[in-house]
């Protein structure tokens, strides 16, 4: 991922180069990250992107925090 590591850029590259390339933007039903403030935002950023019925609770339990 290259910088800078905002939240825009966060959500795009997981978006673009990730799940819209694979296909797998309706197969998600959580996205593990850290705790990140940059993180917090992607995640919201994201929710509005998937489509809500393909989520589990509506997208509840999308962003799922790092307990390692």
């Amino acid at each position: 991922m290259p910088h800078p590591h905002t939240s825009d850029a966060l959500a795009n590259v997981l978006m673009d180069q990730c799940l819209f390339q694979f296909n797998l933007e309706d197969k998600i039903s959580s996205i593990v990250v850290d705790n990140c403030t940059a993180n917090d935002l992607m995640m919201n950023m994201l929710l509005g992107k998937f489509d809500s019925s393909s989520l589990i609770l509506d997208g509840k339990f999308l962003h799922m925090r790092c307990s390692a």
